[in-house]
């Protein structure tokens, strides 16, 4: 059996997976990668409304309460979006939910100038699916529950532009209302905020698989091969 030694390489940790590069003592290039199978199932809502616009959902992963004020405050600065439905899946994890109608590259635009969840700032765009929130728990497939269902934070209202009234979805206004009582109730008590509602009343609701995304933080390589959720590919191919 031939043996080589790596003399060099990089190990890199994301969302997905471990994957290592390197360089044998006989110059052959390595490519070893861990990846992070999901073997999660959720319920989430899509941001696409009936009229093929869209609202701005945005996911925020390890952002504190203060950082997380500092961007509504930019764009309620540049993009004159005033309320922001705040819910929480994790201590300095964060949902936000803004109900103005923009059409498709004005969300793209929005969220690259976010510091959100970067995965979900660039996630592919499916035109038939929009962005999706989890609404419900992270359950795995033998249905233990992995994480709760994301939890109601407040409901941020920043001083409205004289003559400026947009759009906003109706449907999704009444399904986060429906689905937290305290977000209904500061509603009720401000009923004037939203006098602009436009006239459709379905959200698209849609399951879909995902990760923990920290499930490989931090659990060391001695680990790796307890978890059923990870495979191994091994490359390895001259320069």
């Amino acid at each position: 059996m031939e043996t080589e030694k790596i003399i060099e390489g990089e190990i890199t940790y994301s969302k997905t997976g471990i994957f290592i590069e390197g360089k044998t003592d006989k110059d052959k290039a390595i490519h070893f990668s861990l990846l992070n199978i999901p073997e999660l199932s959720a319920f989430g809502v899509s941001n696409i409304t009936e009229d093929h616009k869209y609202i701005l959902f945005i996911d925020y992963d390890n952002t504190s309460k203060r950082d997380l004020d500092g961007e509504l405050t930019m764009l309620n600065r540049e993009f004159f979006i005033n309320e922001f439905l705040i819910l929480t899946t994790g201590e300095n994890h964060y949902q936000v939910v803004a109900f103005d109608k923009f059409d498709l590259d004005q969300i793209v635009y929005m969220l690259g100038k976010t510091n959100c969840d970067y995965s979900y700032k660039s996630a592919p765009i499916k035109l038939d699916k929009g962005w999706i929130l989890r609404i419900d728990e992270k359950a795995d497939i033998d249905g233990n529950i992995i994480q709760s269902k994301p939890k109601y934070v407040s409901f941020i209202v920043f001083k409205k532009r004289p003559g400026y009234t947009p759009e906003k979805s109706r449907a999704h206004i009444q399904f986060f209302s429906s689905l937290y009582p305290e977000f209904g109730d500061e509603l009720f008590i401000q009923e004037d905020l939203f006098d602009n509602m436009d006239r459709y009343e379905k959200v698209k609701l849609i399951k879909y698989k995902t990760s923990k995304k920290d499930f490989l933080v931090g659990i060391g390589m001695d680990k790796l091969e307890w978890s059923k959720r990870l495979i191994i590919e091994f490359d390895e191919g001259g320069e």
